[in-house]
């Protein structure tokens, strides 16, 4: 598993700036590109702060798109932290100090990844506008407006990029499958790993019947909620449990069942037409504040025992096998290139997108520009933390 995400990652992030350079190049340019998209008439604000908005899409304003943004990104942040197919990712790791700085790592090679995905996938709007589902607007590009070689590469990189989340999903599917949803009435590995199996095929008919059956253009939306079940379900359990002293075992448990249910229970209800709530009442937050409350109220009324309380310290002490000074320097360089990196890509998104979207426009593109910032500011953020953490650790020594 661990060569195949390699393997995939780097395939993808090849072939995102090589589909991009060819894309752009086919448009007249950089410039060209950005000047024709910021004022294209068939999809009007596709590259600006906020995107395509209006009456007829699915935001209706720019706040609702904005607050959508947000919420998503908290989502998807939570999940990256706490979901299992993650959380298998760390567990491998040689030491915490390289779950650190692969992380800081990550972080600032994914968002130049998605800047570069979102302007090549708006790009393609200059060669055909109508491309449905627009979500399939790269594989059009890849068989239709590219070279045979640098098609077939985009194409293998979204298929290894396919491969890796589904090995990594059905592997974690197996496993608490036959060994935490029922209980292993066997010693013999041959006998449980068969059973690991039956459960893997299972699901991956399930899933292909369900994508099978499901009308056109709307599994973005299926794998959207079921991924942020866990943000809503699984996040405050997961954060207060090494962050909060007053998390009880029922309060962890009850907020798990109310964060899942919150979400189902809306999105039921939205897709029933039953209510109509804005965006700030996205089903991910109404989950998140139903557990989060679910856990202080049923945690009141119980007690952590000393136990407990140890274990949980324990998940603070800095382990013998940390303590050097080397790793700790390597750590904190990466940090800081991180922040540094934030601050270079600002730059750069600022001379290279939001100047030339603005005199494409012809005013200042002041949400363009604060967009630009922004987005270096959450890589300085997160190498910030990154720092912040391990210095700590450091003092703790």
């Amino acid at each position: 598993m661990i060569i195949t995400d390699t393997i995939m990652f780097l395939l993808f992030a090849a072939v995102t700036f090589l589909g991009l350079s060819f894309l752009v190049e086919g448009s007249g340019g950089w410039f060209t590109a950005i000047r024709e998209l910021a004022v294209l008439e068939s999809k009007p604000g596709i590259i600006s702060w906020h995107g395509v908005v209006g009456v007829d899409s699915t935001w209706k304003t720019p706040a609702d798109a904005m607050i959508w943004a947000v919420i998503l990104g908290f989502a998807w942040g939570i999940v990256v932290a706490v979901s299992p197919w993650q959380a298998s990712r760390y567990l491998m790791a040689r030491d915490e100090h390289t779950v650190v700085r692969s992380a800081t790592i990550t972080a600032g090679v994914i968002m130049m990844l998605y800047l570069v995905l979102m302007l090549a996938g708006a790009a393609v709007n200059l060669i055909n506008p109508a491309i449905e589902p627009a979500q399939e607007n790269m594989i059009w590009a890849a068989m239709n407006a590219m070279p045979t070689l640098v098609g077939v590469l985009i194409m293998a990189g979204i298929m290894a990029a396919g491969l890796s989340s589904a090995s990594t999903f059905l592997s974690l599917s197996g496993f608490s499958i036959s060994n935490d949803l029922t209980r292993p009435k066997f010693d013999d590995d041959r006998i449980r790993l068969r059973q690991s199996r039956l459960a893997m095929f299972s699901i991956s008919v399930t899933a292909l019947i369900i994508a099978w059956l499901l009308p056109e253009g709307k599994l973005f939306w299926v794998s959207y909620f079921a991924g942020t079940l866990f943000a809503s379900s699984w996040g405050p359990v997961a954060f207060m449990s090494v962050w909060s002293r007053r998390i009880t075992e029922a309060g962890a448990f009850w907020g798990i069942i109310a964060g899942l249910v919150g979400n189902v229970l809306t999105n039921v209800l939205l897709l029933l037409r039953v209510v109509d709530l804005p965006v700030i009442l996205d089903p991910i937050l109404v989950g998140v504040v139903l557990s989060y409350v679910t856990i202080e109220l049923v945690s009141s009324n119980g007690v952590v025992s000393e136990q407990e309380h140890e274990r949980r310290e324990r998940l603070h002490r800095v382990p013998d096998t940390e303590i050097d000074g080397n790793k700790f320097r390597r750590t904190l360089f990466w940090a800081r290139l991180l922040m540094v990196f934030g601050v270079f890509l600002s730059g750069l998104m600022i001379v290279f997108y939001a100047i030339p979207y603005g005199k494409a426009v012809g005013h200042v593109a002041v949400g363009e520009i604060l967009l630009s910032m922004g987005v270096g500011l959450a890589l300085v953020v997160t190498g910030a933390l990154a720092w912040w953490g391990t210095s700590k650790s450091i003092q703790t020594t």
